[in-house]
């Protein structure tokens, strides 16, 4: 008898396993099992359909391999957020079928007990978004025909309103008319909000339908057929209805041609005007970042020079080099400052930062133009300006910096004075900080004032240009005061000179007696070679020869062992033969680019351990470049054109963290 039952009781198991098996096989989703690093361990044949890839060839391998590359970041921060909390996370990311053609994918996933694995379900949402997709151009139609037949019943009014002050009779007539628009347009409305609701209706129902039927295997396409055929059908409907409302209202006013095709000459001429300051944009951006590689090498060259035993003469001469060359520096960085401006993508950040040596920074610039020209520069901070506030120290310095070598360009004896004031404390309230510039220059005239603030535009328009600049600083300052939610203004008399000031609103920084400290910290921190006991060995990967021999001589001089790749299969190469303590990775390089260098070092370091810190070098030098290398696995970020002391106090920052047990 317990034979019996227990081969009764092995046959019942044996009968649910081969249910679960194609339960889980053949589910209408597909089911994958993953590591901590997102490697699948376990996939159902759905799941392998969706991608369009053998199960045999997907086991062992990432699934992030299989999200389109603009989608990874987003799958790689929703993995660690499953492994770091206990309930289920859903997101949705586009996907490759056999590598080639794009799904997208709803993932809904949930850690597994031991917090080693996760479980994953995969569903294709592909027809669901297009059927969202042609909702939504029913009701962008329906709001296109409403805004037409308004614009249409609008101008028919005012072609009627032309004809009062007429006689009686065509006032009447007037009248009649003006009735019979409202009553036309009254119409037309109503119809179209009706066909819009019955779109509206139609589509949704058809969306809800194939929702219903989205696990049932062979009806989905069928479906969301159904739910495409229904917003057309539903978008030519609007589209009749809107044409039957705007014909009746041009029977009543003819004269509403003639207005839609000047409205179109308007809508052509300012789109082609919009296209052309975009395309003006993006050209300044690109030049600016093409030649900032080179300049790197012009200034790194320069440096070199400067380091070696020179005559007064060359040394004289080569430092007037240095000198035009970081003009050139910032005048690449006023440009590329216009094109964020004009395309919207100026960034303002806020972090805590010391007041005083923000200034300070300013008057470090300024000193040696100050010295030779002879002229006094002070500053005072008034003593209710609290030590350290919150805000873009970065911007406030440009614009303070951009100030005052104004103030310093246009002083030819006198002196210049740096002042800083702060509103007063209201209870969770920001404070209003004020910083002001003063000299005893040559000051504006009147009738010159207007010209100030806007780009590409100077008071000195000769030929000559006594004074040169792109005229750029005070145009991009103003936009920076305003993004910072504050305002800048200017007061001048000619011959006697000019004060300009620019009030932002910021916060004091909580706990100030310790950043305080801090900041005091990172001040006393500089710029130090490697120890002379131990000689770091770093590889250095650059496709530019002359930033390569810069680099390399630097870098020896201060003391570190240096190896170079010149392109980024090269460096991974290399990486892998020798033991490195760090990697600086330019961005753009032949056969594979620094971004994907990178990413093979990290895979190959997920599969023997360890940790090689790789900083980005790259001529693409706004803060959305930089959170783009640090997404890719990168430590550190220096933008080009490269400062050989910014670069040392990178390297020995993340060394010492590294040797310090710091990630």
């Amino acid at each position: 008898m317990q034979n019996e039952e227990l081969i009764k009781a092995k046959a019942e198991v044996e009968t649910i396993v081969e249910k679960y098996s194609d339960l889980y096989e053949f589910a209408p989703v597909g089911y994958f099992t993953l590591n901590r690093e997102g490697t699948i361990r376990n996939v159902n044949l759905t799941g392998s359909n969706l991608l369009g890839i053998e199960r045999s060839q997907l086991n062992g391998r990432r699934f992030q391999l299989f999200i389109n590359d603009e989608d990874r970041p987003v799958f790689t921060t929703f993995l660690d957020k499953v492994f770091t909390s206990l309930a289920k996370e859903t997101c949705e990311v586009a996907l490759l079928n056999a590598g080639v053609s794009q799904i997208i994918g709803q993932i809904e996933a949930m850690a597994a007990t031991s917090g080693q694995e996760c479980h994953i379900a995969l569903i294709d949402i592909t027809e669901r978004r297009q059927a969202e997709e042609a909702l939504e151009k029913v009701e962008v139609a329906a709001d296109e025909a409403l805004q037409k037949v308004e614009e249409a019943v609008g101008k028919a009014l005012r072609k009627v309103e032309e004809t009062e002050g007429l006689p009686p009779k065509a006032e009447e007539t007037a009248k009649e008319a003006r009735r019979k628009i409202e009553d036309t347009a009254k119409d037309a409305r109503q119809k179209v909000e009706e066909a819009t609701m019955q779109a509206r209706r139609k589509v949704t129902e058809a969306a809800k339908a194939a929702e219903t039927l989205l696990r049932k295997k062979g009806l989905t396409d069928i479906a969301f057929g159904k739910v495409k055929e229904s917003a057309e059908l539903a978008r030519i409907k609007v589209d009749k209805a809107t044409e039957a409302a705007i014909q009746k209202v041009r029977a009543t006013a003819e004269v509403l041609q003639k207005g839609k095709e000047a409205s179109d000459i308007f809508r052509q001429e300012k789109a082609i005007a919009e296209a052309a300051t975009r395309a003006k944009s993006q050209f300044l951006a690109n030049m600016s970042h093409e030649l900032r590689t080179p300049m790197t090498g012009v200034l790194g060259m320069l440096d070199l020079a400067l380091s070696g035993n020179l005559e007064a003469d060359q040394r004289e001469f080569i430092s007037a080099a240095h000198s035009s060359a970081l003009s050139l520096v910032r005048i690449l960085n006023d440009i590329l400052d216009l094109t964020k401006i004009e395309m919207g993508k100026l960034l303002i950040e806020d972090k805590p930062f010391a007041l005083r040596r923000c200034v300070e920074d300013t008057l470090s610039i300024l000193y040696p133009v100050v010295k030779i020209k002879g002229i006094g520069l002070d500053f005072t901070v008034a003593g209710d300006v609290p030590q350290v506030m919150v805000g873009d120290q970065t911007r406030i310095n440009q614009v303070l910096t951009n100030l005052a070598g104004n103030a310093v360009k246009f002083t030819e004896k006198g002196k210049v004075e740096i002042r800083v004031s702060v509103g007063r404390r209201a209870p969770g309230a920001k404070r209003k900080v004020t910083f002001t510039v003063a000299d005893t220059g040559i000051g504006i005239p009147s009738d010159k004032k207007h010209l100030l603030f806007h780009s590409f535009s100077q008071v000195d328009e000769s030929h000559s240009r006594s004074y040169g600049g792109t005229g750029l600083g005070l145009a991009i300052s103003k936009e920076i005061v305003e993004r910072m939610g504050g305002e800048i203004a200017f007061t001048s008399e000619e011959g006697v000179g000019s004060t300009f000031s620019f009030s932002v609103p910021m916060a004091e920084a909580p706990r100030e007696s310790d950043l305080q400290s801090a900041a005091v910290s990172r001040s006393a921190e500089t710029a130090s070679p490697a120890p002379e006991r131990v000689k770091l060995r770093l590889l250095l990967a650059e496709d530019d020869a002359t930033i390569l021999k810069f680099l390399g001589l630097m870098l020896n001089r201060s003391n570190y062992q240096v190896d170079f790749a010149e392109n980024g299969m090269k460096a991974v190469e290399m990486w892998e033969k020798g033991q490195y303590d760090l990697v600086l990775m330019d961005v753009q390089m032949p056969r594979l680019n620094g971004f994907e260098a990178t990413g093979a070092i990290r895979e190959k370091e997920r599969e023997r351990g360890g940790h090689t810190p790789i900083v980005a070098m790259t001529a693409h030098a706004s803060k959305e470049d930089e959170q783009r290398c640090l997404d890719a696995g990168m430590d550190a970020f220096i933008p080009k054109p490269i400062d050989f002391a910014t670069t040392l106090q990178v390297i020995g920052d993340i060394l010492k963290q590294k040797s310090s047990g710091v990630s």
